[in-house]
């Protein structure tokens, strides 16, 4: 029987890493610490394998947009092979959309749920930055950008399926689109560090885990910041760039944007201003609680 999967959806440096570290603790019923470089869900780091598993030909022989093609099929083949035990959580930073082909690329039936994290665009630039080793001006500029990609060559890929980003507003606006065939929950991330609790308790819900308050509560208290700063410092993290000074920075609000261009703060707040105001964000970096 084919696994269900529940994609995690975000841009980039909104949460994703630390919402999958929560679900896998109470998706291993966790008594203890898991170690963020063992975290059991999200396949990120094999997506190149994932790929070249069950596609047709090997992602160095395809440009990005034909790779795009193949990632459905690859999904359900990737779906049919794994436990139908628990839930198969993804994560991804693409946008949501259908390939040239005009399949979705996450199909809808195998599909569960979608748990989609949105953050405050201001608070993304600032942590998205050292992230890449870019400026944060540079960064804002990549936000504002339709066609932001993850991991392109310049044509044919060699390390790294590409991930279509697209700009902030965009992403925002293709997760919470009318017509999606999946049902999805969106979290600002900002009340995820203001009420863990409740927020993971969603999370939990759309993956389809136990609606156990104590065990919510058990992994949150595993997955503190400063547990997983400590963690990185002393042992290092493997999903981290090489780019990253570190992968788990402060995880707070209103830090670091400030050094940037006002004018592209501005155009970025202007061209943002629809899903901001989804979202009760601010054009002075604040947010409604």
């Amino acid at each position: 029987m084919t696994a269900k999967m529940v994609v995690i959806a975000s841009y980039p440096r909104s949460g994703n890493t630390w919402t999958r570290l929560v679900l896998d603790h109470v998706c291993r019923r966790a008594t203890a610490p898991i170690s963020i470089n063992d975290i059991d869900n999200g396949f990120y780091n094999l997506r190149r394998m994932i790929f070249d598993g069950f596609a047709p030909i090997d992602a160095a022989n395809l440009t990005a947009a034909e790779i795009d093609r193949y990632w459905p099929d690859v999904l359900r083949g990737f779906a049919a092979t794994q436990p139908d035990t628990s839930p198969l959580i993804i994560k991804t930073h693409e946008t949501a959309r259908r390939t040239e082909m005009g399949d979705w690329l996450y199909p809808p039936e195998i599909m569960q749920g979608v748990i989609h994290l949105v953050r405050h665009p201001f608070d993304v630039a600032a942590s998205y930055a050292p992230h890449l080793g870019w400026t944060i001006d540079r960064t804002i500029r990549a936000m504002l950008d339709s066609d932001h990609h993850l991991d392109r060559a310049a044509d044919r890929m060699h390390v790294a399926t590409a991930e279509r980003v697209g700009s902030w507003a965009g992403h925002a606006a293709s997760w919470t689109a009318d017509d999606l065939p999946w049902p999805v929950i969106s979290l600002r991330y900002e009340d995820l560090r203001a009420d863990p609790i409740a927020g993971f308790t969603r999370a939990a819900a759309v993956a389809g885990l136990a609606d156990d308050a104590g065990l919510i509560a058990r992994a949150v208290d595993f997955s503190r910041f400063d547990r997983l700063q400590a963690e990185e410092r002393e042992a290092g993290f493997r999903e981290r760039p090489a780019t990253s000074p570190a992968f788990f920075r402060a995880g707070r609000s209103g830090i670091g944007w400030q050094d940037a261009d006002p004018a592209l703060l501005r155009e970025l707040a202007d061209r943002s201003a629809e899903m901001m105001q989804r979202f009760d964000y601010r054009a002075d970096g604040g947010w409604e609680g």
